[in-house]
């Protein structure tokens, strides 16, 4: 299978196929202290295609809206703000490099087969993924993200 191949399997996989690549046992839901925003229920998913995908809540308590504006990981060699949308019968992911508003006194929810980050080559450690969010009002938001497997959504 080439390299358009694998990756399209690895989507396929993170869309919603059951089963895993990896997984850390006893995982627990990140915050973020101090912030404007806080990040809830952080995990990734990984495949043996080096793809993966992070899937979070974002809690904006605040009385302005925020957005985020991009990640990075140095787990991986890109990492892009995506969506899975339907049109008519097919699925397709789209990239939203203008980034994802957080309402005033909301939420948003990056869910698989949703809004979710892509991570490109991406490789984890025995300890998760490091990942840096890029909020417009709130800054920088650093996290250490669990690697999770595909079914833990559903427990």
């Amino acid at each position: 299978m080439g390299g358009r191949g694998a990756r399209t399997l690895g989507v396929m996989l993170l869309v919603g196929l059951p089963g895993g690549c990896r997984t850390r046992e006893g995982a627990e839901p990140l915050r973020t202290s101090g912030a404007s925003v806080r990040v809830e229920r952080a995990r990734a998913r990984l495949t043996p295609a080096q793809v993966g995908a992070v899937y979070l809540s974002v809690v904006n308590a605040t009385e302005s809206a925020d957005r985020l504006l991009s990640a990075e990981s140095s787990s991986a060699t890109k990492v892009e703000l995506h969506e899975v949308v339907a049109r008519e019968d097919v699925l397709s992911m789209v990239m939203h490099p203008e980034g994802f508003p957080i309402p005033a006194g909301g939420r948003v929810e990056l869910v698989p087969g949703g809004k979710h980050l892509m991570l490109y080559n991406v490789r984890a450690s025995a300890d998760g993924i490091d990942l840096l969010l890029r909020f417009e009002k709130t800054g920088a938001v650093r996290l250490n993200v669990p690697v999770v497997a595909a079914d833990e959504d559903m427990r």
